[in-house]
């Protein structure tokens, strides 16, 4: 880490999490921890998806309801498609999609 200036916080570089591809097979979804936060890696038609699990409302977790296809937020009743956009409840901001990059047979979120 760089030197920081008296008073100031600098924050540790974050790590890495690699998932194998071979879990997102068949349609799993892989939550996993990023910089404090849940998120979700899953296989889609374009290849694999890294998305924020943090409601845009007001920050709460949201789950995945498979029977409604989409993210629910326990909170506000905050709902999600599939892509992220809000469909219910009261976000209007769709969730975050985080970089990622495939490896060899991995994906990888975060800093090489």
């Amino acid at each position: 880490l760089l030197p920081c200036a008296p008073g100031c916080r600098q924050e540790p570089p974050p790590e890495a999490v690699r998932v194998p591809l071979d879990q997102l097979a068949d349609g799993r979804r892989v939550t996993v921890r990023w910089r404090g936060e849940p998120v979700e890696l899953r296989q889609s038609a374009a290849g694999p998806v890294a998305r924020s699990l943090t409601c845009t409302h007001f920050g709460c977790p949201l789950r995945w309801d498979e029977a409604r296809r989409r993210y629910v937020c326990p909170c506000h009743a905050g709902q999600f498609d599939e892509q992220g956009q809000p469909v219910a409840g009261p976000p209007t901001r769709p969730l975050a999609t985080l970089p990622l990059r495939v490896v060899g047979r991995e994906v990888v979120l975060g800093p090489p």
